[in-house]
């Protein structure tokens, strides 16, 4: 898809008053309002509906906030492509719950205790919305629970042992046929997933330590993994049977990539990280799969603590980051995208304090945010926003 430029206005050049800034408050559930996906015939999104995202209307934002929360911080969160279902990962038993989700905000809710794990790291939602995956700290490392909307089925494990001590996250492919595990140290793992059974795992024929994330681009052909040591991010093609050696940028990021994701394009691969060089995240150009040059940073002046996690709306015009303690009441960041430079973001406080943005996930109509909240209740929102991001 590409990135469509506002006639006469470019955020390279743009101005608080081509895009303004908005501080998002916690408020009450109200029905959003679809917005309309039509498209150009080439499939690109058409000036007109380019326009507004870069107008003076604001991005407001209103948090939905479920009546029985997660029960300490979120780790992860994911929900479906068509906001159906939210899932987080958290820290203490049960380690996730699952809900249903809509025009009402939060509905029936379900969980249940893993055969043999220790915290919730990371989860993911089938694209179709029934089932979810979950990544644990420790014991079985991941499995995958049927989900009807308002109960969790039986827990399927894999039928082969973890590798490592742990897995800090996991994602479903786009067409739900794998789940991918970022193994800590002796992975990434693909398994395959025919909706009622975990297959031989997957793995690269050089296996990465100190795996933070992973997250597979829009087709599926590539992983994009997150790392604590250098070359702290790569890529691994994949084309269904094999994970074939990693590719890593010439210009490596400066430290612990804590999450990493393409654009829904595969033109570009957003990072995060925390960096006492005040650059807090980059963008790289990515094609025919090869990681090109840092289109641009994301500076501590857009981006005040670490960065913690990381999406992209599906137009691809907007990189959504949560990030850590030490940002004060901002722990969310909505930053539009031009293709080479960032405009001015939308602030969210996602619960006051030194609360964290530690996970986040978009539906594809682009109208609702989830974020996994660490250090202060509630610890998981939806936020419904004015403003279509899934054009």
């Amino acid at each position: 898809m590409a990135i469509i430029k506002s006639p006469g206005v470019g955020l390279s050049d743009a101005t608080p008053a081509d895009v303004t800034s908005a501080a998002g408050a916690p408020g009450t559930a109200s029905e959003a309002s679809r917005g309309d996906h039509r498209h150009s015939a080439a499939g690109l999104a058409t000036a007109d509906q380019i326009a507004p995202l870069l107008d003076n209307t604001e991005i407001t934002t209103t948090a939905v906030t479920p009546g029985t929360l997660p029960a300490n911080n979120g780790n992860g969160v994911s929900i479906d492509p068509q906001g159906t279902t939210v899932a987080i990962a958290h820290d203490v038993t049960p380690f996730f719950r699952a809900y249903a989700f809509g025009s009402g905000g939060f509905g029936s809710t379900a969980t249940a205790v893993p055969t043999s794990a220790t915290a919730g790291r990371g989860v993911s939602v089938h694209p179709d919305g029934d089932f979810i995956a979950v990544a644990y700290d420790s014991g079985d490392h991941l499995s995958v629970f049927p989900w009807d909307g308002s109960s969790l089925g039986t827990e399927v494990l894999p039928a082969a042992s973890p590798i490592g001590s742990t897995s800090r996250d996991c994602a479903f492919s786009p067409d739900g046929t794998f789940v991918a595990s970022a193994e800590g140290d002796g992975g990434p793992l693909i398994y395959p997933w025919n909706g009622t059974a975990l297959g031989t795992p997957i793995a690269p024929t050089t296996t990465a330590t100190n795996i933070q994330s992973v997250q597979f681009s829009s087709d599926g052909n590539q992983l994009i993994v997150g790392l604590t040591a250098t070359p702290f991010v790569q890529v691994y093609p994949f084309d269904g049977v094999t994970l074939s050696p990693a590719v890593v940028p010439s210009s490596l990021p400066p430290s612990t990539v804590q999450d990493a994701a393409f654009s829904p394009d595969g033109s570009f691969a957003a990072v995060v990280f925390g960096s006492a060089t005040g650059v807090m995240g980059q963008i790289y150009s990515f094609e025919n799969g090869t990681f090109g040059s840092v289109i641009t940073t994301i500076p501590r002046t857009i981006l005040n603590a670490n960065g913690e996690a990381v999406t992209w709306s599906k137009s691809g015009q907007f990189v959504i980051i949560g990030q850590g303690e030490g940002g004060g009441s901002v722990s969310l960041r909505i930053i539009p995208f031009d293709g080479t430079a960032l405009g001015p973001e939308t602030q969210v406080d996602v619960a006051g304090g030194n609360s964290t943005g530690n996970d986040v996930a978009i539906t594809d109509d682009g109208r609702n945010l989830a974020v996994a909240i660490g250090g202060a209740s509630p610890y998981l929102r939806v936020y419904e926003l004015s403003r279509d991001l899934g054009i």
